[in-house]
């Protein structure tokens, strides 16, 4: 007879508390993100239309939320929930497994009356003019919206609508789509997750290196952040020092959130090499073993090779996606010697 060994395994008790635990995100993100009562829902596929009610449904081990709408309604699996006051319009939903990898998402959305009038001014299969798209969205007090093209580029990144324009933006169109056909994207707000995070994450870092100054946690370059509260005397101010930028450890995209825990410094260069990395990751988002999620933990053991293309070129022939795992066999075979 098997036996299970206290505490080993969680019971169904502790997952049915934890979906709870969850689950009251979400209700909270519904009843305070809201900024008007016509306020819509966005997610892929689906529109819904106020009022919202939310309810937790629970089958086969498994949790989900059902949200119905005037409308419609959606049901979703989840075992994790994010929301983050830095980006309040939007609510991630997570199947994660028993590493925490995310293995299923979905974003919610809150899109409020005025892109709902943007979106009925231009109908699916609808092309037009830049003089069209700022003569259709307005501002609420009538007048001439300046920011009319990033209200549409916002309808498409922000939102997933099935809407874009030419390269040179002097013509605009809507696909058949009459809903997003991608996932809302999970913004953030930026100046205030700085303002927010830059201090305590940079004084976590000076405890833990004990330098005197903030650095890239990656290459190790002196960094600056000029419009934050953090101190001037913790950031080094010698030449060539480089903008320094808040990154997530885990992608938000990944079930990520807005944590001290979960943030990191690096440079401008570092952090859009990383999101470069995370957009093509072949480790499955295996975050907590990544050396761009936790740069520390393989820094003293990390080895850097510039290679000639011709070679790298033969090497991804020769070794495709496992070239990641067969470089440090061949590095082993080689100190054999």
């Amino acid at each position: 007879m098997d036996r299970l060994i206290a505490g080993q395994f969680p019971s169904a008790q502790s997952h049915q508390d934890t979906a709870r635990t969850e689950f009251a995100k979400l209700t909270g993100w519904l009843g305070s993100s809201r900024r008007d009562a016509d306020t819509k829902l966005v997610t892929k596929g689906k529109i819904i239309s106020p009022p919202f009610s939310a309810s937790l449904l629970q089958r086969d081990g498994k949790s989900y939320a059902k949200i119905q709408g005037a409308n419609d309604s959606i049901t979703i699996e989840f075992s994790k929930i994010v929301w983050s006051t830095f980006r309040p319009n939007v609510l991630g939903l997570f199947v994660t497994d028993g590493q925490g990898i995310v293995q299923a998402r979905r974003f919610l959305a809150t899109m409020t009356k005025s892109y709902q009038k943007i979106l009925a001014k231009f109908p699916p299969n609808s092309r037009f003019s830049t003089e069209e798209l700022y003569a259709g969205i307005l501002r609420a007090d009538g007048k001439a919206q300046a920011h009319a093209r990033r209200r549409w580029k916002e309808l498409k990144y922000d939102y997933g609508f099935d809407v874009d324009s030419d390269e040179n933006r002097s013509s605009y169109w809507r696909g058949p789509s009459e809903t997003p056909i991608n996932d809302p994207f999970p913004r953030p707000d930026d100046s205030k997750l700085r303002q927010a995070f830059t201090t305590p994450v940079a004084l976590a870092q000076l405890r833990m290196t004990g330098k005197a100054f903030v650095e890239c946690g990656n290459c190790g370059a002196p960094i600056q952040f000029p419009d934050t509260q953090l101190a001037q005397r913790y950031q080094n101010d010698a030449e060539g020092g480089l903008h320094g930028m808040l990154d997530h450890r885990r992608p938000i995209q990944q079930g990520g959130d807005d944590e001290v825990v979960n943030l990191q410094l690096f440079c401008d260069v570092c952090n859009n090499k990383k999101m470069t990395a995370c957009k093509n990751c072949t480790r499955r988002f295996d975050c907590d073993n990544c050396m761009w999620a936790y740069p520390e933990k393989v820094r003293d053991r990390r080895l850097v090779l510039i290679l000639e293309s011709e070679l790298m070129a033969a090497l991804r022939r020769r070794f495709g996606s496992d070239l990641d795992s067969a470089i440090p066999k061949i590095l082993r075979e080689v100190a054999k010697k």
